[in-house]
């Protein structure tokens, strides 16, 4: 029988440590407050065992117009919720949770090969020395999240690494437009960065807000009508929902930018997202919003180029 070199054996020593050490310094499990009582089940027997996969669960701060949310001040089923620190459980992050944690992950076991883990995982954003250790995400209730800038910029960098992230869970427009504030943050913080990387101060770079896509024409026709700007940039994002809608919204909000650009004689880069899921937009926030910045700058040097050529000929 031929036994292992040393070299093999040597490399399976180190495969086995990489993997202790991965363990060792990710967070311990702990069961945090549900906004549900009646998800509060008993842990299973085997909730110490490690495992090769881990349903991870993404902790969010709570929206103030959220179903929880201070503003509402409308709690929980258990009397939870209504301004909660987030940190602790007991808001929107936590509905369904664990059950249907636990019951995905018991699904996984029965149904694949995965050595899957009985119990969930809560990932803090804010915890960086453990947020990238979970590369398996799922966000409920995301309608009624708020995540901050280095949040924002944290999963960003997640999905970026190629890390894994659900979303589940949308009620109504509302929940729509406050899940799209967070699209919006992370397709406006990776271009600023891009922007500053290609020399663009910070002062000469004027932010508007609309409504929705389909008012994002008008705002930039009339800022391209005051002559001061080199570019503009169109940034948001239109998922696709049941109906036509979707078509409707899409292709009328492209069109006008194209109209506008064309008229005014402006570079317009259209960073306005349209995608059939939440998860696919979130996948694009952060490469797009830099995409857009360098077409930006690129289509205005190129105008810059083209009249001054115009003006020596």
């Amino acid at each position: 029988m031929r036994g292992i070199s040393r070299g093999t054996a040597w490399r399976l020593c180190a495969g086995l440590a990489l993997a202790g050490a991965l363990c060792a310094f990710q967070r311990p499990f702990r069961v945090y407050l549900s906004v549900e009582p009646y998800d509060d089940i008993p842990l299973p027997p085997d909730y110490q065992q490690n495992a090769e996969w881990v349903f991870g669960r993404l902790m969010y701060p709570e929206h103030p117009d959220g179903i929880f949310g201070s503003r509402r001040g409308r709690r929980g089923f258990g009397g939870f919720g209504g301004g909660l620190d987030w940190r602790y459980g007991g808001t929107g992050w936590t509905q369904d949770y664990p059950r249907a944690d636990r019951h995905f992950a018991q699904a996984v076991r029965r149904l694949t090969r995965v050595d899957a883990r009985s119990v969930e995982q809560p990932v803090n954003p804010d915890d960086l020395d453990d947020f990238f250790n979970w590369p398996w995400l799922n966000a409920g209730e995301m309608g009624d999240w708020k995540l901050t800038d280095a949040q924002v910029r944290t999963l960003r960098e997640y999905l970026l690494r190629g890390g894994f992230l659900m979303l589940d869970d949308f009620w109504g427009p509302e929940e729509y437009a406050r899940f799209n504030e967070t699209i919006g943050a992370g397709l406006l913080a990776s271009c600023l960065e891009r922007l500053s990387g290609l020399g663009v101060a910070p002062g000469r770079i004027t932010l508007v807000s609309v409504p929705g896509a389909l008012e994002v024409a008008l705002a930039l026709q009339k800022l391209a009508a005051t002559g001061h700007y080199d570019a503009l940039i169109a940034l948001g994002a239109v998922v696709r929902g049941d109906t036509y809608h979707f078509e409707i919204v899409a292709n009328e909000s492209a069109a006008g930018i194209t109209q506008v650009q064309l008229d005014a004689g402006v570079p317009i880069a259209n960073g306005i997202l349209t995608t059939d899921t939440e998860e696919q937009a979130m996948a694009r926030v952060g490469q797009k919003g830099g995409d857009c910045a360098e077409v930006a700058v690129e289509m205005a040097n190129l105008a810059r180029e083209i009249r001054n050529e115009k003006r020596t000929a």
